[in-house]
């Protein structure tokens, strides 16, 4: 993971450009020094400086190799260049610079300390074999601080390319500057140059640099300002010439044309029955509040309803879903996601993708059946990041078709850090503070854990064992017990717990709150509606959905042939986006919309091998399909079949998924880290011959994330 900007990787990266900055720095003065002593200071403080560079090469080398997913099997990365650009001037420094200047300091100690150092002795310290090999090194660790901070995985041709014949270009003009530099030192008529001249070279030579770097970021700061209407097409037409030899690429060209050419399904069409009488009607109003926390907090919220979250929807597997969508006051539009759950394209509520913002004083109408039971949950997809974090979300639960679930008690609980005066304000659902419910001792519960926050969630629960019984709305075959597990709960994912209500305490909190202690969120559940002591909480070893419950068949394997092959590798770096320099997290080192859409036919068996250079978790969620986990990290799944479509994918991870692609449409694939998806995490997965008439940006009213 060489994104690790502001971990030991990019700090190494940028400390190493400093050291060996003030390491050159240093060299450039030795000849000029006025007495034998001076020099020998000169030499010893330019040794330092280059033996730590040497060291931080080193580390910065070791540091990359030891955290490189897949080792060296992905020759396009960054890890390759930076082998010529750090090791040999590294290497040529340790065998020429330190023993000719060690040499020279030696020299200069048979010498009395306080005379000025003759022509010979000038010349031994500006040797280019004793200078050049650090002025490398320098332009070096300034190329490998480029490649680190402001270039993603896969890298381009040009970065491919272009850094080590610029290496090599430069430490020629600095050999051939530094041979006629050693001349004019070592003649008897030399003096050292008035400061006002080398002042002014200085500045001057500054200013010409810093006058074409100016030059060179307005131009790339206007070349990254996003379209003023971005339609799927054209997303489509700018992400293929990212994905040149990507395996499941073949016979791409054909479909492409035709659907950019308007032929095909309209996303439009793609719809729930549009006739039958709906087994449930809801409604809910998009509006502006102020909300009070339980602490008593207030929040300046979007919400459904005016509440916060939004009304708890509950239906059974197989129902007609009906949900009226009304925008009272949010000004910048709102629609419905139905996270998790696989309706029809059309009613799946992406702005600019499926339909068209709901703007103030509009109305939409969602219609699907709701063919799985499981925990899922909506919310907004206008202006999501911002949109979730100020409310605009609720649970959905579909119950099984058969009856309610085995449990008798039934709770759900929404994770959620609000936005408030005081700062964040981690909570359950509004609640953050301790809640109590009362359970009788001997009552089954099951707990719908939905983390709807950006970040990564863990969670215990205290006091009682438990099995995880469901994950992202999938049944677990063959759960077994388990106790004081740290539960990591992906952003926007889902996790059902099932448990026995002892006849004492259980706890359920978070790792960013205090668990009960001062007032932090939590939820307590007690036999007799008192608190007593609370139960010990052990954030213990993480659960491991690869590991857990019983093997069982499945449709397909790791072992089936694919249609579709696809790979995903996700990085970070700096650069300018939308006319800004912005921290961006890339797609095949791409941004939104330049990132590639992966294209797929009805009924095609599509597998996707995902890699995590960055150093964020990134929860990847597709809509409209389930994905089954093949592998983590090179290791079969040996548990129960790990069913996803929220798949949190830690730093350095690499995953093996698959799906049927059953699902027509265009559909959303992104960072469930809204924010990270704001900043251009995020692409499509697009069905051949399926067109959509929406489009997003600054000249539209849609903006989807």
């Amino acid at each position: 993971m060489t994104g690790d900007l502001f971990g030991p990787g990019g700090m190494l990266a940028f400390g190493m450009m400093i050291v060996w900055g003030v390491a050159v720095y240093r060299l450039g003065r030795i000849g000029y020094a006025a007495s034998y002593k001076r020099m020998r200071r000169r030499i010893r403080g330019a040794l330092a400086f280059m033996l730590l560079g040497c060291g931080m090469a080193a580390a910065k080398l070791a540091y990359d190799v030891s955290l490189w997913p897949g080792g060296w099997a992905d020759w396009r990365n960054k890890l390759i260049l930076q082998v010529p650009l750090l090791a040999a001037p590294v290497a040529l420094t340790v065998l020429l610079s330190v023993p000719k200047l060690w040499a020279a300091h030696r020299a200069c100690g048979k010498e009395k300390p306080e005379e000025l150092p003759d022509g010979p002795a000038r010349r031994r310290t500006a040797d280019p074999a004793a200078v050049v090999p650090a002025q490398a090194a320098a332009v070096g660790s300034c190329l490998t601080l480029y490649l680190t901070w402001f270039t993603a995985v896969p890298i381009g041709w040009a970065d491919l390319i272009v850094p080590l014949p610029l290496m090599i270009v430069a430490s020629a003009g600095l050999w051939f500057r530094q041979r006629n530099r050693r001349r004019a030192l070592g003649k008897l008529s030399w003096t050292l140059p008035p400061l006002a001249a080398r002042t002014a070279k200085g500045s001057l030579a500054l200013a010409v640099v810093a006058a074409c770097l100016v030059f060179w970021i307005r131009g790339e700061a206007e070349a990254s300002k996003l379209p003023d209407r971005i339609g799927m097409q054209d997303q489509e037409m700018a992400g293929m010439s990212g994905m040149d030899g990507m395996a499941g690429m073949e016979g791409m060209e054909h479909e492409d044309g035709q659907a950019a050419a308007g032929s095909g399904i309209s996303v439009a069409s793609l719809t729930g029955p549009a006739e039958d009488e709906p087994d449930d009607r809801f409604v809910l109003t998009a509006e502006q509040s102020q909300i009070k926390l339980a602490s008593g907090t207030t929040v300046d919220a979007w919400t459904f309803d005016g509440q916060l979250p939004g009304p708890e929807l509950r239906v059974k597997q197989g129902d007609l879903v009906e949900v009226t969508l009304r925008n009272r006051d949010i000004a910048d539009g709102v629609t419905l996601h139905w996270h998790g759950l696989d309706v029809p394209n059309a009613e799946d509520g992406v702005a600019g993708v499926t339909q068209d913002a709901v703007m103030p004083g509009r109305t939409f109408v969602y219609r699907f059946v709701a063919g799985q039971a499981g925990t899922y949950w909506y919310h907004t997809h206008q202006v999501s990041d911002e949109g979730v974090a100020r409310g605009l979300f609720g649970a959905l639960v579909v119950e099984p078709k058969s009856g309610p679930v085995p449990e008798k008690k039934d709770i759900v609980v929404a994770t959620h850090r609000w936005q408030s005066n005081d700062g964040y304000r981690e909570a359950f659902g509004s609640a953050d503070t301790l809640q109590r419910q009362t359970v009788a001792p001997g009552t089954t519960i099951r707990l719908r854990l939905i983390n709807t926050s950006d970040d990564l969630e863990k969670l215990v629960l205290a006091g009682a064992s438990y099995r995880v019984v469901a994950i992202d709305g999938t049944d677990v075959n063959g759960p077994e017990p388990l106790s004081n597990r740290t539960l990591q709960l992906a952003a926007g994912g889902r996790m059902d717990l099932s448990l026995t209500m002892p006849d004492t305490p259980v706890l359920l909190c978070s790792k960013e709150s205090a668990c009960g202690d001062g007032g932090e969120s939590g939820l307590l559940l007690t036999p007799d509606g008192q608190t007593g002591s609370l139960p010990q909480v052990v954030f213990g070893e993480a659960f491991d959905p690869a590991a857990y419950g019983r093997p069982a068949a499945t449709p397909f394997g790791a072992d089936s042939r694919f249609d579709r092959d696809y790979r995903m590798e996700f990085d970070e770096k700096l650069g300018l986006y939308d006319g800004h320099i912005a921290f961006m997290y890339t797609i095949n080192g791409r941004s939104y919309p330049d990132t590639p859409m992966f294209m797929v036919s009805e009924n095609d068996l599509v597998k996707f091998t995902i890699v995590n250079r960055s150093s964020a978790h990134h929860p990847l969620h597709l809509h409209g399909h389930k994905l089954l986990v093949l592998s983590r990290n090179g290791k079969e799944v040996s548990g129960s079949p790990w069913w996803s479509d929220t798949l949190d994918i830690g730093p350095g991870e690499r995953y093996e998924i698959a799906f049927r692609a059953d699902n027509p449409g265009i559909w959303m694939d992104h960072c469930h880290n809204l924010q990270h998806a704001s900043s251009g995490m995020m692409t499509h997965l697009a069905y051949e011959g399926v067109t959509s008439p929406f489009a997003a940006g600054r000249a539209t009213v849609n903006h989807p994330e």
